[in-house]
């Protein structure tokens, strides 16, 4: 079957969908990139990134947040480290360049900026920043961003949107801190009817009908667009020409969005024939994981997902993208319009070198949850010395607290850099921990 067969299953409503998806999504992309070029020309003369995240949500993430803030922003002025921009930038935006700026991709949870994390880290750290700088997206119900997005019924959350806002706040600050929302896994953007082309983890088939079979084997972050170069070279090229140059009204149709409307359209089949939902879910679960001799329509996507990978690879290098950026991009699900909080750092990493704190509540249980995740930090491409680790609600000579806190670094390789207990208003930091912290993101 065709991709022009599978698109002709569609309702017009979702076929009409499907075409504003891909222009919408094809147009971000575009200036997606360009904002990461321009990233890419202006880091030099600035602080590397710092990116506040937490083991989970009401750690105390925020509260650290405008507390670090305010201390770097102290120990800038006084060390007289406000980097000066590069030689391209004019003297007047010298002039405008801030010591410590803030900005976090998605807020939910306030009715305004003003009111929420955003604007409580604004007035804590004495930032007087732009309130409109502080985050690109603000959400009234107190759920993932991505769940209040859909409950409010506005636009997705764009890639685009969050680097071109965080552009703005980078271009003229000498040092940005961005805050994550809950954890590195917070979904901004994954819509729940849309067949993915990856899951967090993809799972490899195997046979059960063996006592021997080995359990399944996972990879993370194992994405379809991402197929190895050998399978690239070995996809049938005349297939995948004629499936990705299939059009809904004039825009071209990606693997995944061809993926989509399979599901799509089997799905309206379902209900045309009164099938239950969990026949639905069944027969899904059948096609994706299915072992036996792969049919026509399966052989097609295959192939397309193949052409599409290395359509999708030759269009970042065509736009100069730095290898590893351009990795970034293809390897992650930015490119199909699905990401978390993760995908961001990532590609912040790889664009201008990310640093990442991990703040956690130090009390019971505070070692199986700051290991977790920066074992989850380090299976995504950071190393230890990107990482560092500030706890929350500390208590200084307890001893369960103090055993938490030398248990993280031995275990991790990774360092606490400060504490704070309840309602404190300074971080305590380990001895040298500031002035390192400042030589790391120089």
């Amino acid at each position: 079957m065709t991709a022009p067969e599978l698109v002709s299953e569609l309702s017009p409503a979702l076929a009409s969908d499907l075409a504003s998806e891909l222009a919408s999504l094809a147009n971000s992309q575009s200036h997606l990139v360009k904002t990461l070029k321009h990233l890419e020309q202006i880091k030099r003369g600035h602080f590397t990134p710092i990116f506040v995240t937490g083991t989970n949500t009401d750690v105390g993430k925020t509260y650290v947040t405008a507390l670090l803030c305010r201390e770097l922003k102290q120990a800038l002025h006084e060390r007289q480290e406000c980097h000066a921009l590069p030689e391209h930038q004019s003297q007047s935006q010298a002039q405008l360049l801030r010591r410590v700026s803030y900005y976090k991709a998605a807020i939910s949870g306030a009715e305004s900026i003003a009111a929420s994390d955003a604007g409580y880290v604004n007035t804590q750290a004495g930032l007087e920043q732009d309130l409109s700088s502080l985050t690109s997206y603000l959400y009234a119900e107190a759920v993932s961003p991505h769940l209040a997005q859909q409950h409010q019924g506005s636009a997705p959350i764009t890639f685009h949107t969050i680097m071109r806002d965080f552009s703005a706040v980078f271009s003229v600050s000498a040092l940005t801190v961005l805050e994550g929302s809950g954890g590195i896994y917070c979904p901004l953007c994954w819509p729940l009817n849309l067949p993915c082309s990856s899951t967090l983890f993809s799972t490899k088939p195997h046979s059960d009908s063996s006592s021997n079979s080995s359990p399944p084997t996972t990879k993370a972050r194992q994405v379809k667009l991402t197929n190895t170069a050998d399978a690239i070279s070995a996809a049938d090229a005349t297939t995948a020409a004629d499936a990705t140059n299939a059009t809904i009204p004039g825009k071209q149709v990606s693997a995944a969005h061809v993926t989509k409307a399979t599901g799509l359209a089997a799905k309206e089949k379902a209900c045309a024939s009164k099938q239950t939902s969990a026949s639905w879910e069944a027969a899904v679960a059948t096609s994706a994981n299915s072992t036996h001799e792969p049919s026509a329509s399966h052989e097609m996507l295959d192939s397309v997902e193949s052409r599409a990978a290395r359509e999708t690879r030759e269009n970042y290098a065509a736009l100069a993208l730095k290898p590893r950026v351009r990795d970034a991009l293809v390897q992650s699900d930015i490119a199909a319009g699905v990401f978390t909080i993760c995908d961001m750092m990532r590609l912040l990493k790889q664009t201008l070198g990310l640093k990442v704190i991990v703040v956690a509540d130090a009390t019971l249980g505070c070692i199986n949850q700051v290991a977790t995740t920066l074992t989850s930090l380090y299976a995504e491409g950071f190393a230890p010395q990107d990482l560092m680790v500030i706890l929350n609600r500390f208590k200084q000579g307890d001893a369960m607290y103090e055993n938490n806190k030398a248990m993280i670094t031995a275990m991790t390789g990774v360092k606490v850099i400060a504490t704070i207990a309840e309602q404190e208003q300074e971080l305590n930091w380990e001895p040298g921990a500031l002035a390192e912290l400042l030589q790391l993101i120089k």
